[in-house]
């Protein structure tokens, strides 16, 4: 069949009208249903355009042509008829040769694509690949229906490296992003079979860009950072000098604001805490022998620093001349906390002047004084007033407290009692209005107190005859229905000694539920004697800290606490 009849147009050189026509056969006859059908078209189209660049070609030759003028009317018809014969002939050569040429061409790239195995094992192959589908003889063939039909079939052919070659033929064909519908058949299936690795290229595009942006970005940041970290380095330490430095004047102009008369050596630093605040030591003129220790702190109020000094020349000196004038002091810190007592809590350190344990840098709520026994309290206080009298240097000290050696609770004497059982005043004064006689009696009665609250265990038989009637008295104070008198007697004679008003008092914790009924508590004092009066089985410890109560086979310590919970009493006795 003429290549013009499966075209179905008249011989033509207008490749637009032999493409329109091709286009326009290739709708009714498809691939799939018809593969030879389909391949005598697309031959048949390769050699119409093949005709048409012939024709041109020997246009410009100076040839004739089959649309050539006439010379005359007589020889016009045997003219055309000659030379379109000749036309045909070599029309029909040149598609031979054409055939022949275009089926090597095929061949080769069937044997080529056979011998293939995939970029990944071997990458040289990339380049040669790469050439070879955009040179003329891959382009000449790559719209045939065999070669399409290859490459659809190229998944069963590739375990490595198929979407580099995908890729590869993406370019070869110059597909387009968003030109799907330009192509129909298996042009069109071909396309969409790529379009997953151009996708994949497109999104690894994007993946690089965007991790060159974040790299640059951490280029940036890294060297933002290290300049910021160079700069800290540099600065921090001159900052920190300068804090140091600020801190240490400002305790220079502390102590002389605050001893005007006392002259400082220079503060040497001892050691950095960890809130910040710097520990210095110096001595004074007067006292060389005494080593000063001065803790310099700060807080922020208001956005303003303000600093903080904790010093303890004070101390120092109410324990050089404690020494000098035959006392004993010892240091006090207070700290706020829940106690089983609910108070604020202290504590004492009965220790030397120059341990080296830590203490010595502590707070100083209270410059304590002790007294030996409560018998020499009127000679104990009488060296206190002279000692604050004939001392001018002792003047800056406003509040010292009173305390025994041996008693077992200092913060209950320094507090005046438990939060819901006061027996006497605190036991502080201000040293600079202090008069012997007064203070004696004073500290005799908040003694007496406290030992019949706490501490009877260790009241003597003879004790219990001087103090018994005056402690009766105060009993009368505090004395009501919530609770009872007790009788004590001497336990080696049986002798009446006086009576003890054993009271309880009621709290009401914050974790019970409402309208829970409030817990009963008592002194430990008052526990003792409760527990002596029902016939309770009461063994006094050596040391004298406490008592235990034997019930049952086995036993209970009192003496931990200050106070005790009223239930924990029953069955004990």
């Amino acid at each position: 069949m003429d290549i013009w009849e499966i075209l179905g147009i008249k011989p033509t050189i207008d490749k637009k009208a032999i493409k329109k026509a091709y286009a326009a056969r290739t709708k009714v006859t498809h691939p799939e249903e018809n593969p030879e059908a389909f391949k005598q078209l697309y031959e048949a189209y390769q050699a119409a355009l093949a005709y048409a660049d012939l024709f041109k070609e020997r246009m410009q030759t100076g040839g004739g042509g089959m649309e050539s003028p006439p010379a005359d009317d007589g020889d016009h018809e045997g003219a055309q008829k000659e030379e379109e014969d000749g036309a045909k002939a070599e029309l029909l050569t040149y598609f031979t040769d054409y055939q022949e040429k275009h089926q090597q061409k095929i061949d080769a790239f069937i044997r080529y694509w056979k011998e293939f195995k995939g970029l990944y094992r071997n990458p040289e192959a990339e380049v040669w690949w790469k050439e070879y589908l955009a040179s003329e003889a891959f382009q000449d063939i790559k719209d045939h229906p065999r070669i399409l039909q290859e490459l659809l079939e190229m998944d069963h052919k590739f375990f490595f490296g198929l979407n580099e070659v995908k890729l590869l033929l993406w370019d070869a064909y110059g597909f387009q992003d968003g030109d799907e519908e330009t192509y129909q058949g298996e042009k069109q299936m071909l396309r969409r079979y790529l379009y997953s690795a151009y996708v994949k290229r497109q999104e690894n595009a994007q993946n690089m860009i965007r991790q060159r942006r974040n790299e640059k970005i951490l280029r940036i940041a890294i060297g933002v950072l290290s300049a910021l970290i160079l700069l800290i380095c540099i600065c921090y330490p001159i900052i920190v000098r300068q804090q140091r430095e600020n801190q240490r004047l400002y305790l220079i102009s502390y102590m002389a604001k605050e001893y005007p008369d006392t002259t400082f050596s220079e503060p040497e630093l001892l050691k950095t805490l960890n809130n910040g605040s710097i520990v210095y030591s110096m001595h004074s003129a007067a006292h060389p022998e005494l080593l000063v220790s001065a803790s310099v702190g700060y807080q922020y109020i208001g956005g303003k620093r303000n600093y903080l000094v904790e010093e303890d020349y004070r101390q120092l000196l109410l324990e050089h001349y404690a020494d000098q004038y035959g006392m004993e002091c010892a240091r006090v810190e207070k700290y706020d906390s829940e106690t089983s007592w609910g108070g604020v809590a202290y504590n004492v350190w009965f220790l030397p002047v120059d341990c080296e344990d830590g203490q010595y840098h502590a707070t100083t709520e209270y410059n304590v004084l002790l007294y030996p026994d409560i018998g020499e309290i009127d000679a104990f206080c009488e060296r206190v007033e002279r000692m604050f009298r004939e001392q001018e240097e002792l003047g800056g000290i406003s509040a010292i407290a009173l305390c025994s050696e041996k008693i077992v609770y200092p913060e209950v004497l320094f507090q005046g009692g438990v939060e819901h059982c006061p027996f006497s005043k605190q036991q502080i004064y201000d040293p600079r209005h202090i008069e012997a006689a007064s203070l004696a009696a004073a500290v005799r009665e908040a003694h007496v107190r406290y030992m019949f609250q706490y501490e009877p265990w260790n009241i003597t038989s003879q004790q219990y005859r001087e103090w018994g009637a005056e402690y009766e008295r105060y009993c009368e104070e505090w004395a009501d229905d919530q609770g009872e008198w007790h009788e004590v007697y001497d336990p080696g004679t049986g002798e009446y000694l006086c009576r003890v008003y054993v009271s309880t008092y009621e709290y009401v914790e914050d974790h019970e539920e409402p309208g829970s009924p409030p817990t009963r508590f008592m002194t430990v004092g008052s526990a003792y004697y409760f527990l002596q009066g029902r016939g309770a089985q009461i063994t006094i410890r050596d040391y004298s800290d406490g008592f235990l109560v034997w019930f049952d086979g086995t036993h209970r310590f009192f003496g931990l606490s200050p106070e005790e919970e009223f239930a924990y009493l029953q069955g004990c006795y």
